[in-house]
């Protein structure tokens, strides 16, 4: 799956490792707004309860 914080680094980069990236992200209604972007894709968790109820059918 391909999604925006896949292609790119998501702001400005605060902390990166093999794992993960945190980020400053450049959101005008949010200043200060970090994010936690893992380098191996993960549903995004707005998607999770719609993933989980597909699995339970």
């Amino acid at each position: 799956m391909d999604c925006v914080f896949c292609r790119e680094d998501g702001g400005e980069v605060l902390w990166s490792d093999d794992t993960l990236r945190v980020v400053i992200a450049d959101e005008a209604d949010w200043p200060g707004l970090c994010r936690v972007i893992w380098k191996s894709f993960r549903v995004p968790f707005e998607l999770l309860r719609v993933y989980s109820l597909s699995a339970e059918l």
